[in-house]
Parts: C-alpha cells; sequence; structure tokens
C-alpha cells in the first residue's frame, strides 16, 4: 500500500488568496455617507490679525529667554493661530505682540502659551492705548474748539432753539431767584455745557466732574443740550447720591443705548426715570409699613394680647382668720413630737 504525503509547511497566504476584483458598492456608499460623522464636526476657526510667523520672529530679540518658545510658532499653527486671535482682539500690531511675548510669564516651563496671561497683558494695553486717545481727542478738540472761537467771534450770535411750555423743567433750589423756568429752560436748551454747569457752583466746577462731562461729550458724542439735561438730572435734582463717577456715566451709557440724541427726548428720559424713582420709593415704603406691622401683630400674637409674656400663677390669699392655740393643746402637740423623735 502506498501512502501519499501532504506537506504541511506550506505557509497559509499561499493556501488562501484574498480576491482584491471583489468591490461591494453597497458597503462603500455607507462608509461614505457616516464619514463626516464620524471624523465629527471641525472647530470654527479663530478670528486672525493675519500676522504671519516671519512678521514676529524678525522684531523678536534675539536675545530673549523666550525665544526658543516663540520660534516653535513656525511649526505650531495652533499657537501661532492663538495669538493671532488675541491680537485681531485687542487692535495689536506684530510690534506690540512681540512686546508682550518678549514678557515674563507668558509661557510655561513645557513652553507653552498661556493664553490667559496673554489676553490679561494684551487688555492692559487696549486700555492703555485708548485713555491715551481720548486724551488726544480732548486735546485736539479743546485746540479747535478755541480756533474756531477767535475765528467766530466777530461773527454773529449763534442761533437760539425755543421750547415748548411741555418739555420744561422746574428750576432747582440752587438758581431759584436767579432765573425764571422760561429762562432756566432756554439756558439749558441753547448753552454749551461747560457754560451751563459752571451756573450751579459758586465757585470754580470741581476737576474730576469737568473731565467727567468733557469725556461724555468728546467720546460719547452726546448732544449740547442732552448733556445739560443730564446736569440738570444729577446736579440739580440736589440729591447728593447722585454726584459720582460711576452715576454719571452709567446715566450717559444709558442714553446713549436710548439713542437719547435730542432735548425732547432727554426731558423724557428724565421724566421716565424720575417716576420710576418714585415708583419704587413707594414701593420700599410700603414693604417697611408692612413689615413693620406684621412684626407688631407677631409679638401681640406670642404675648396673648396681655401684654405681659409671664405666665399666671395662683397665688395663695391671705384670708387673716388664724386661730388661736390653747396651751394644753400645744403640750399635746409637743409630746406627739418628742415621741416621734423617740424622746419619751
Amino acid at each position: 500500500m502506498k501512502l501519499e504525503r501532504e506537506n504541511i509547511s506550506v505557509p497559509f497566504y499561499e493556501l488562501f488568496r484574498l480576491n482584491a476584483h471583489a468591490y461591494d458598492s453597497e458597503l462603500e456608499q455607507a462608509l461614505a455617507e457616516v464619514a463626516p460623522d464620524r471624523q465629527g464636526a471641525a472647530p470654527p476657526p479663530l478670528a486672525t490679525a493675519g500676522i504671519a510667523y516671519g512678521d514676529i520672529i524678525m522684531r523678536f530679540p534675539r536675545n530673549s529667554a523666550n525665544r526658543r518658545y516663540v520660534e516653535r510658532m513656525r511649526t505650531d499653527a495652533d499657537m501661532l493661530a492663538q495669538v493671532n486671535y488675541v491680537a485681531y482682539k485687542y487692535s495689536l500690531d506684530a510690534a506690540d505682540l512681540c512686546r508682550l511675548l518678549d514678557e515674563d510669564g507668558m509661557f510655561d516651563a513645557n513652553g507653552a502659551l498661556l493664553v490667559d496671561e496673554l489676553q490679561m497683558k494684551a487688555n492692559q494695553l487696549y486700555r492703555q492705548d485708548r485713555k491715551r486717545e481720548e486724551e488726544r481727542e480732548r486735546y485736539l478738540a479743546r485746540t479747535q474748539g478755541r480756533g474756531e472761537a477767535e475765528a467766530g467771534s466777530s461773527d454773529q450770535a449763534p442761533e437760539e432753539f425755543p421750547v415748548m411750555a411741555e418739555h420744561y423743567l422746574p428750576v432747582p433750589a440752587q438758581l431759584a431767584g436767579r432765573c425764571d423756568i422760561h429762562q432756566y429752560n432756554m439756558l439749558m436748551r441753547n448753552e454749551p455745557h461747560t457754560r451751563f454747569i459752571q451756573r450751579f457752583f459758586p465757585g470754580a466746577v470741581p476737576e474730576w466732574l469737568d473731565r467727567v462731562f468733557e469725556r461724555i461729550d468728546l467720546n460719547y458724542r452726546l448732544p449740547a443740550p442732552v448733556i445739560n439735561v443730564l446736569i440738570h438730572y444729577v446736579i440739580g435734582m440736589n440729591d447728593a447720591q447722585r454726584v459720582t463717577r460711576a452715576f454719571i456715566d452709567a446715566v450717559a451709557a444709558n442714553m446713549l443705548v436710548k439713542r437719547i440724541d435730542t432735548f425732547e427726548k432727554a426731558v423724557g428720559y428724565v421724566r421716565e426715570q424720575i417716576g420710576l424713582e418714585a415708583e419704587k420709593e413707594r414701593q420700599q415704603t410700603a414693604a417697611k409699613t408692612g413689615a413693620a406691622g406684621r412684626s407688631r401683630a407677631s409679638r401681640s400674637g406670642r404675648n396673648g394680647g396681655t401684654g405681659s409674656r409671664k405666665p399666671a400663677i395662683p397665688i395663695v390669699q391671705d384670708t387673716g382668720d388664724t386661730a388661736s392655740i390653747s396651751p394644753e393643746r400645744l403640750e399635746e402637740l409637743r409630746k406627739l413630737a418628742r415621741k416621734l423623735d423617740g424622746q419619751s
């Protein structure tokens, strides 16, 4: 009998071969449809200032300790995008950005950018630049105003605008007796705020108050009649709590948001605010009165309506009827007491 031998040393990949020509169209279509969901939504791109890596590294100091970290932006697109977003947010150019990246504490020990620290420094720089810009605008406005005043001194007086009776505001106590209601409202409608505010002070206007209204005039661009109505509301109402920088700035910002740009709108705004304050005061008074009434009722209920918090305790009355004891009875009681004590 002849035995047949089978060679089992043949590798399996020679025994089985994949069919490379087979193609499942339905499977490929299903995979293509779910591919975007499997990848996930891409994060939205950050706004950028468009500062390239070359613009940053060209201006960055060579001997800076942070230069080796900044050089990583050449291959780290995320870091470059983050610094460009901060530059876009706070209107920084390449020189300002390099100055901030050169400061201590902008990178951790591993060289990663500390975005929160960069944003805090950028915000401080932004506020300083804005403050300098406001001061420059005020200086230019004052210079231009003096030039226009000198040039127009020989011209005719500016036109006066009338004030209707329904838009009259009452004369403040500081100006009582110095002008009537018509004269006061004509001044408020036609005078510049620098002259109108001087009427409320016997001497010079406080410097900080003058700066506040100057900023409202030059930076907020509120018209002069609106600023005068604001002065009436803040100073003329004779409420010391109003004369603060925060309150004046809040009212001016509220006027800007509500687009108060005429004298008539400003008068309506002031009357509305006065009505709201009066209603709020009435509600507070009613709340205090109700709380006081409830407190008195609670005390009366605890006291039982008698006005005394001590309980009623019966007291033994002294009737005055004391019976006299005879000597014989007293002697018997003594003997009984000695007997009980063991004494015979």
